[in-house]
């Protein structure tokens, strides 16, 4: 069973691997990290409320699970590949209809451009 710890550990891990300069982990494990958040979230037996407001981050889970789908909507590397399946458990639990991208100035494109900006380091 998920646990609510178990979703702020990943946050936490996310965090501190997009938001820093030299990030422990390297942008596939971040991927990886992407897809656990995805599946993590979608497993979560409680309220919505208890993960989308996880105050110990700057950025909470909602912004790494909308900035997240939107970077790999343009990075992932074909249906087989990790990036995508980490888009398709990211899109478990958000469902972008027909908008095209994170709104401007919000915490979603701050991950969406630290996440392209640890892809092209990566490249």
């Amino acid at each position: 069973m998920t646990t609510l710890a178990t979703i702020t550990r990943l946050v936490d891990i996310l965090e501190r691997n997009v938001t820093q300069i030299n990030p422990p982990l390297g942008y596939n494990r971040v991927i990886r990290a992407l897809e656990l958040l995805g599946i993590a979230v979608n497993e979560y037996p409680g309220e919505t409320e208890d993960w989308l407001y996880i105050n110990d981050c700057s950025y909470g889970s909602e912004a790494f699970i909308v900035g997240g789908y939107w970077h790999l909507t343009e990075w992932h590397s074909g249906q087989w590949s990790d990036s995508y399946r980490a888009m398709s458990a990211l899109g478990t639990v958000f469902s972008p209809g027909m908008t095209d991208g994170p709104e401007p100035e919000s915490c979603e494109q701050d991950i969406y451009k630290m996440l392209e900006q640890l892809a092209e380091g990566a490249q």
